[in-house]
Formats: structure tokens, sequence, C-alpha cells
């Protein structure tokens, strides 16, 4: 048994657990449209979730972009456009309002 996820127009739109052979033959609609994947990310990069991504160009799934200014970076990982405060003693959080109004800012100290 092996993870995987149904892509419809580069988007997850259902995730399941079966045989490779009962893919292979169609039991779960066309299989060039399911790809396998593992937890641990070690086929395609990242583990597959309802409404993640795939790139068919780099064969990775992601997940979603966690905020509108987020982009990817080299390692294909979703990252914020400020660094995060270093500052262990206190919890940050991401804030896009705070980015949108004013983009030198957007880490927000939580309580």
């Amino acid at each position: 048994m092996a993870n995987f996820a149904k892509i419809e127009n580069g988007v997850v739109t259902n995730i399941f657990i079966a045989e490779q052979e009962e893919v292979d033959k169609g039991t779960f609609g066309d299989a060039s449209t399911i790809k396998e994947w593992k937890r641990d990310g070690s086929i395609r990069a990242n583990p597959a979730i309802i409404s993640g991504t795939y790139d068919s160009s780099k064969d990775k799934f992601y997940w979603p972009q966690p905020h509108a200014s987020w982009t990817l970076d080299s390692n294909d990982q979703w990252v914020p456009p400020i660094t995060k405060p270093t500052d262990k003693t206190k919890h940050w959080y991401w804030d896009e309002a705070v980015y949108q109004a004013d983009n030198t800012k957007g880490w927000v100290e939580g309580v």
C-alpha cells in the first residue's frame, strides 16, 4: 500500500491509500493524474494535501501558499518577504495586513 494524490489542473483534489496495481489499472481514474507521495517527503519533496499544488516540471508537491506575499525559495519552501525576528523569548506570527500596509513590517508579537 502507498499514498497517492489525485491532481486536477495542478491542484490536489483527493488523497488516498492504494496498491500501485489498482492505480495503474485505472480504478481511481486516469493514472496519469495520480502521483505517489510519502509523508517524510522522500518522494516528491512534501506530503500531498488537499488544495495543495503539484508542479509537474519539478515533480514536487507544495502546500498552499500561506500568505499572498510569501514566495518559494531555492529549496521550494514558502518563505516570508521579511525574516522572522530571532528573539526566542517572544511568540511571533505573520500578519499579512500589516505587511500590505507597510512592506517593512509583517511579523507581529503574539501573546
